[in-house]
């Protein structure tokens, strides 16, 4: 009976392990069928990939030909917009010339280009251009007109000789320096601002400016950054420097308008130093008021700097006395 019992158990264990059997059999089947599957999406995958990318390099090419094809278009639309723009712009001219006085005249290009106050103060590329306000700017939503379809102005257009003539462009740059409310320029930018036909008009600042401020310091005006880079402590107290600093205010004295109001901005703080700048200014300032110029002169505060009033109210021969007391007080 044990044998017999033995040999059952045997046999029971055997179709056990036969059935396992089966059943890893099956699942091996259906793991070769589902990486057989794997394997086909992935060759799939990987054609469909390869059509990607040769059509990749087809629009690639259909991409450069279009852009070859939109640079040439706009090219000529460009000229086209150009030739358009001088013609309406030459005639507008030509019409508002022989229609209008030169007062009505002035009112147009105040409504063209509203003056605005300038500063030059510390960035020469300014200086280049500094009519600002006058420079194509984005169109307006609302803004259908030609004169805003391409960036095709420079200078702006209104001052600019091929696109107005001579005659419109320089009285707009005449009433642009007569209107503007004030320009601002470092004392070593002076000379150039005044001299430079900014705008290749025949319209120099020097002859029509009416309102000015000039920055002046003890420092060089270092044209990269626009900082001022200060002298060495001891050469501020020399005298020389001042009135050289100074010198180069003499040619305000050029200016064609005889009223023009100048105003002189003292970058500076040190009750000596402003005492020296004040006998310096002194001749510059009496000398223009002599001969029409309205002059002002003031310390151009910095912070935590206590204030200083130039004297320059008082009557020449009181300011001489009073500076000559004072300086040899502090000497």
């Amino acid at each position: 009976m044990d044998l017999q019992a033995q040999c059952k158990d045997s046999l029971e264990d055997a179709r056990a392990a036969l059935r396992s059997m089966i059943d890893l059999r099956k699942r091996r089947a259906q793991i070769c069928k589902t990486h057989r599957s794997i394997y086909a999406t992935i060759c799939k995958l990987e054609a469909e990939l390869t059509e990607l990318k040769a059509k990749r390099v087809e629009l690639e090419a259909k991409r450069v030909e279009l852009r070859g094809c939109s640079s040439s278009l706009a090219k000529s639309i460009n000229q086209i917009a150009e030739t358009y723009s001088r013609g309406w712009n030459r005639d507008f001219a030509t019409k508002l010339l022989q229609s209008l006085h030169r007062e009505l005249r002035d009112q147009v290009y105040d409504e063209l280009a509203p003056p605005k106050a300038q500063n030059t103060e510390t960035d020469p590329v300014k200086q280049e251009s500094f009519i600002q306000n006058w420079h194509q700017g984005p169109a307006s939503p609302n803004d259908d007109s030609c004169e805003h379809a391409f960036p095709i102005r420079s200078p702006p257009y209104y001052l600019d000789e091929a696109y107005v003539g001579k005659t419109f462009a320089t009285e707009c740059a005449e009433r642009l320096f007569r209107a503007t409310r004030s320009q601002q320029v470092h004392v070593d930018g002076l000379l150039t601002f005044l001299t430079r036909d900014i705008d290749r008009n025949g319209a120099y600042p020097v002859q029509y400016v009416r309102n000015l401020e000039v920055d002046l310091s003890l420092g060089l005006f270092d044209p990269i950054p626009g900082t001022i880079t200060t002298f060495h402590p001891r050469v501020n107290f020399s005298p020389n420097v001042y009135e050289g600093r100074v010198s180069k205010l003499h040619v305000l004295k050029h200016l064609h308008c005889r009223s023009a109001c100048i105003t002189v901005n003292v970058l500076c703080s040190g009750l000596v130093r402003l005492r020296r700048f004040e006998r310096a200014l002194g001749p510059f300032v009496y000398d223009m008021r002599d001969m029409g110029f309205k002059v002002n002169v003031r310390q151009k505060l910095e912070k935590d700097k206590a204030w200083y009033d130039f004297r320059f109210h008082l009557p020449r021969d009181n300011w001489e006395v009073a500076m000559a007391m004072e300086m040899n007080i502090i000497e």
